[in-house]
């Protein structure tokens, strides 16, 4: 369910610097009807916690998962494919 653990290191962008922590907490937020929201009522009541994702949680703030990387390497080609 979750990519890294609670203690892992993990490598990510802050401020255009390579930074690393560890993992401190991890949140999954899952919806029912992730879509059925036409208005902003709609939205705060479907979606009561945001949009479908995981959350990770570091000294520096929290981040998605998908902009979290397990080593300086897999960062850097992310960076060089422009996936972040």
């Amino acid at each position: 369910m979750f990519k890294f653990e609670l203690n892992q290191t993990v490598y990510y962008l802050m401020n255009n610097r390579v930074c690393s922590a560890p993992v401190l907490c991890r949140m999954l937020v899952e919806n029912q009807h992730p879509k059925w929201n036409a208005t902003d009522k709609q939205a705060e009541f479907f979606q009561r916690f945001g949009p479908c994702r995981v959350v990770y949680a570091t000294c520096h703030g929290e981040h998605e998962e998908t902009t979290l990387f397990e080593s300086r390497e897999a960062l850097a080609a992310a960076i060089l494919e422009e996936r972040i």
